[in-house]
């Protein structure tokens, strides 16, 4: 156990002088197999102290932005706008679905409801750990709160009771949103209570969707929960460059930009 916890200081030290290191590198570094660099990592990861990405680990930023619901409300829009739009296509038809507490997914919740308005039953049912879904769905389709530890400024409920409320459900489509989706460090957010939500969610769902604006495919976030290719599709706007596919095409993710 002494030498474990020796490694991982070392690897520690490595990543506050450098920010990141390769598997090949920690193996040099350590004198130690490739397996058990790699559960070395694995380890860091989960105490917290760095964060996995493609081939390597890197160090978790020192200085994180507290999170304010209302100001990502008011960027991208615009944006935002249209890419929920789009994503109602993949709601259409679904019994039961699961909406994110993002700010992208408050407009999906939006446009969901202006769709769903006046429409003849059977209509789905939704499930949501955001008030402000619920406060724009709760009209219009039935909605189940996932409730748990509130949150004042994401305006949602996590912690042990809303996962293990999750753990009992399934979901027709899960819509999620991200603070970041870069090949290299996969699905990412902010926070350890939405990504062990947004995890538990997809294990839980027949169709997994994210959406996210075009900046977000050049943004990473502290913890990733999930790899590109455990989605099936990232709803975007317009402005993405159509470059930018190919590596997740390759992964099995189809890009979908809102006219």
């Amino acid at each position: 156990m002494k030498k474990v916890e020796g490694y991982m200081a070392v690897l520690c030290d490595y990543l506050n002088a450098s920010s990141r290191i390769s598997l090949s590198e920690a193996s040099l570094l350590l004198n130690v197999s490739e397996s058990t660099a790699r559960r070395l990592f694995t380890r860091l990861e989960q105490t917290g102290k760095a964060i996995r990405i493609h081939g390597g680990l890197k160090k978790i930023p020192e200085i994180i932005e507290e999170y304010s619901f209302e100001q990502a409300e008011t960027q991208k829009l615009l944006e935002k706008k249209s890419i929920s739009q789009a994503v109602i296509s993949e709601i259409e038809g679904c019994s039961s679905i699961y909406l994110d507490s993002g700010s992208t997914v408050l407009q999906v919740s939006v446009a969901l409801a202006n769709f769903l308005r006046g429409k003849e039953t059977p209509l789905p049912t939704i499930f949501t750990n955001s008030l402000r879904n619920m406060a724009v769905l709760t009209d219009v389709a039935p909605i189940q709160l996932i409730g748990g530890m509130y949150r004042i400024q994401r305006r949602d409920f996590c912690g042990f009771i809303a996962e293990h409320a999750l753990k009992q459900l399934h979901f027709d489509v899960c819509i999620l949103g991200t603070d970041g989706c870069k090949i290299s460090d996969g699905f990412t957010t902010t926070d350890f209570d939405t990504a062990k939500l947004n995890e538990i969610v997809i294990t839980r769902s027949s169709k997994k969707i994210v959406v996210a604006d075009a900046t977000k495919f050049t943004t990473g976030a502290m913890i990733r929960y999930a790899q590109i290719h455990e989605i099936d599709k990232i709803y975007t706007d317009a402005s993405l460059l159509s470059t930018i596919d190919e590596p997740y095409n390759k992964l099995g993710v189809k890009i979908v930009r809102a006219k």
